[in-house]
């Protein structure tokens, strides 16, 4: 993959029934093996999916609303504007925890090592 711009408005809209997902990218580049960005919105109440643990890093960043993420067996609230990292192995999930739709952006890379 080389430099370039992914435009939300260009991006097509999966809609589920707890919400909706927009995949960004899902593409080795020179320095990983595979690069993952999506941008989730979550219905209040709603967890995205059931938690889960998987080999790769991953970074969540909220742009609105609120989600309680389930890191390790302890939950921690993050509004927008937060993020959090989750380690490689690490068991995770996330629900929408405020009264309104939540949406973030997951970023995750796997290494070619």
């Amino acid at each position: 993959m080389t430099s370039t711009v992914f435009h939300r408005s260009q991006s097509a809209v999966r809609t589920k029934a707890t919400g909706s997902l927009r995949q960004f990218i899902d593409a080795p580049t020179a320095m990983l093996e595979q690069l993952r960005c999506h941008v989730t919105t979550v219905n209040t109440g709603e967890a995205s999916h059931a938690p889960h643990e998987h080999p790769d890093e991953e970074l969540i960043i909220v742009e609105e609303g609120e989600i309680m993420m389930l890191m390790n067996g302890s939950e921690q609230l993050v509004s927008a504007g937060s993020m959090a990292f989750l380690a490689a192995g690490q068991w995770h999930g996330i629900r929408n925890a405020g009264q309104s739709p939540a949406t973030y952006y997951v970023v995750r890379w796997r290494t070619k090592i």
